[in-house]
């Protein structure tokens, strides 16, 4: 197996110029050809050799891989996958899935790196232990701000930009009321006051440890159904 990076690939019948993020993956009987034409390229060219590897298609006992060549490039610059993890956690309910770093690196493997996506949209008010914000940590919350930035770093080795999501306003019941009431919009079950005097020193700080773990790209307060029960 060799692995490289270039800016074209030589085939037997035209030459390949590099496109960002693609790859040329060639099979043969005696040796496999990863090119990527840039790292990430290289890397997805890497997923979609093993997913052959793993797939029922063994055409010959002694070749694990079917020969050919494939050509592929993303037709979509920013890919991305959405995680709702787990913003419902409730007195009582329980998941099959365990709720460690260990499993959300597993899931993020097979269902963001594995389908070769680069944007990680994962919601995170629910499921942290806040430094800034003490009251906010009880037996729900899985994860640290260490395993926060243990997991920054294994989603950028594969070319993933963090996406935390944390609810401002309409479903700020998943996180932010269950610990302050008192934020409440009067007359509405899920929606937060958000010009309470304390609302956003409280909001604020919870950002701010997410943002520092994680160092991400990209931030989101969703902000969606505002009113809305």
């Amino acid at each position: 197996i060799r692995l490289r990076v270039a800016p074209e690939v030589r085939l037997a019948d035209r030459v390949v110029q590099g496109r960002p993020e693609g790859y040329v993956l060639q099979i043969a009987p005696a040796e496999v050809v990863i090119t990527g034409f840039d790292e990430p390229g290289l890397f997805y060219g890497g997923v979609t050799f093993l997913q052959l590897l793993r797939t029922d298609m063994q055409l010959q006992p002694d070749r694990p891989a079917p020969c050919g060549t494939i050509v592929d490039w993303p037709a979509i610059g920013r890919r991305i996958v959405s995680l709702e993890h787990p913003h419902h956690i409730s007195p009582g309910k329980t998941f099959n899935d365990p709720l460690t770093i260990d499993f959300l690196r597993s899931w993020v493997n097979r269902y963001v790196a594995g389908l070769k996506a680069n944007v990680f949209r994962w919601s995170t008010g629910a499921v942290v232990q806040f430094a800034s914000r003490p009251e906010f940590n009880d037996s729900s919350k899985p994860y640290t701000l260490e395993d926060m930035a243990s997991f920054a770093e294994y989603c950028r080795d594969r070319f993933i930009d963090l996406c935390p999501t944390m609810q401002v306003g309409g479903h700020a019941l998943h996180w932010l009321l269950p610990f302050h009431p008192e934020l409440r919009e009067t007359g509405y079950h899920q929606q937060a006051d958000v010009l309470h005097p304390e609302h956003d020193k409280i909001v604020y700080a919870c950002f701010e440890d997410v943002l520092n773990a994680l160092k991400p790209r990209y931030f989101s307060t969703a902000g969606d159904e505002w009113w809305h029960s």
